[in-house]
């Protein structure tokens, strides 16, 4: 019996529609199979944060530049929101706050890793930002203030800011501000995914000579 799977306006997010085909006439039945969480996703026993862009949800704020959810990619926009040529020249996306759940222990920065496609004539750079969305100064983060464009970015020097979240221990947070920008408007640059990690312990003690002193 064929069948296919669709979607269906005012659903809830955890149910599917399935349509059944017998006969020329179509047959919808509720599934309850769970669909695979769209929120960034943390690793908290290797220290990780990743957003695949299912959809915008990682993101904070927009300009110009948002989640194809048809392919799973970050781009520009043209002038009417959509993702056919011409687009903007630049726009950027802000994520969420990054280690901001109770659960995440860091003990130090890691990186920044995009995987991501570059068309002639575009760029991506990448900042860090501070809870207040301020961009860290040179001072503490070499080259922050202009924006860094490799595509694995090591931010293990940034000092661990410690704010409070409502409701649980301080722990150290960030975000980051991600600047696509094209000369030819005929393409965007893209972004198919970003992790950031860290280090989640400060490493074993128990030989130091601390360790036998009362």
């Amino acid at each position: 019996m064929p069948h296919k799977t669709c979607k269906k306006k005012g659903l809830p997010a955890q149910t599917i529609l399935i349509c059944a085909i017998v006969g020329g006439l179509t047959a919808s039945l509720l599934s309850t199979v769970p669909l695979v969480d769209a929120a960034p996703v943390y690793d908290y026993d290797n220290g990780s944060w990743t957003d695949l862009y299912s959809d915008n949800t990682g993101t904070s704020a927009r300009s110009q530049a948002n989640v194809d959810t048809s392919d799973g990619k970050l781009k520009l926009t043209n002038s009417g929101g959509g993702f056919i040529a011409p687009f903007y020249t630049t726009g950027y996306v802000r994520t969420t706050s990054i280690g901001a759940e109770a659960g995440v222990k860091i003990a130090r920065w890691g990186t920044v890793t995009l995987t991501r496609e570059l068309p002639p004539d575009t760029s991506i750079t990448v900042q860090v930002l501070d809870e207040g969305n301020q961009i860290y100064p040179n001072s503490l983060l070499a080259g922050n203030e202009t924006g860094f464009t490799d595509s694995v970015i090591d931010i293990s020097d940034l000092a661990l800011e410690r704010t409070a979240v409502p409701g649980s221990a301080k722990v150290p947070r960030i975000r980051l501000l991600i600047t696509l920008a094209t000369i030819n408007t005929d393409v965007t640059p893209e972004v198919d995914s970003v992790v950031v990690s860290w280090t989640t312990e400060q490493g074993d003690l128990s030989e130091t000579t601390l360790a036998d002193t009362a």
